[in-house]
């Protein structure tokens, strides 16, 4: 009697249990023998999204706004492998392609940038002062001694029409030195107070006319054509992301 009483016991408490997982599973929805649904994914609140552009990595999935450009933009990056260098300057903002070695934490110097500037004023390469920024920043180039410049061509960026050009840096002697680049293997000529080139460089010049005053310049650059071809792609997802006076 007394196995036959425990039986019977035991039977009562997995009935019981039994019952409490069915009437649990009916008041949450879920159907015995049947799979629990995923939970739909929580959309990230907007500050996370957003957020305003300091020095240091930059995330894919981010749009960033400038603290100190004018005209401020802001855009995303589609990897992780920007660089933001100079984020403080009113004129001036500067985006460096990474070369990672491999290693953890371990970067080769970049080679590629893309920048934002603004050119108020220039240097005069004849007498090396300052001067007002030319009407045709174009013409102005293309007749500097220490730059081959390309035709000039159509470009809209960010619904803001403008040109574009092709440059190579190239000369014996820079017009204007420029000691910000002083190093044994490196020459840089001075084109404005923000604005160094390297000897060699290769770019992708966009002059575009904004209502603030002074053209938006656009700059691609890479210090070999290997390095301008490789930046070209993520440049552009930068550029069609791209939002001016924002």
């Amino acid at each position: 009697m007394g196995a036959r009483r425990e039986q019977v016991v035991l039977g009562a408490v997995a009935a019981a249990v039994l019952a409490a997982i069915v009437v649990f599973a009916a008041s949450s929805g879920v159907e015995p023998g049947q799979p629990t649904p995923t939970p739909s994914p929580t959309p990230r609140p907007t500050f996370e999204r957003e957020r305003e552009l300091f020095g240091g990595s930059l995330e894919p999935g981010v749009r960033y706004r400038t603290r100190a450009l004018v005209p401020a933009l802001s855009f995303e990056v589609a990897d992780t492998e920007w660089l933001a260098r100079d984020t403080t300057a009113p004129n001036y903002l500067l985006l460096e392609r990474r070369i990672r070695t491999g290693q953890p934490g371990g970067e080769y110097p970049g080679r590629s940038w893309l920048a934002f500037s603004r050119l108020p004023v220039v240097y005069d390469p004849r007498r090396g002062r300052q001067i007002a920024a030319p009407a045709d920043l174009y013409e102005w180039m293309r007749r500097h001694p220490d730059l081959a410049v390309g035709r000039r061509e159509p470009a809209t960026v960010a619904a803001v029409p403008g040109y574009r050009f092709s440059v190579h840096v190239r000369f014996r002697r820079p017009a204007v030195f420029a000691p910000t680049c002083i190093r044994p293997d490196v020459a840089c000529t001075a084109i404005a107070p923000n604005r160094f080139l390297l000897n060699g460089a290769r770019m992708r010049t966009i002059v575009l006319h904004t209502s603030d005053g002074d053209p938006l310049v656009i700059d691609l650059t890479g210090l070999a054509p290997r390095d301008l071809d490789a930046l070209e792609g993520p440049a552009a997802a930068v550029l069609r992301s791209l939002l001016i006076g924002v």
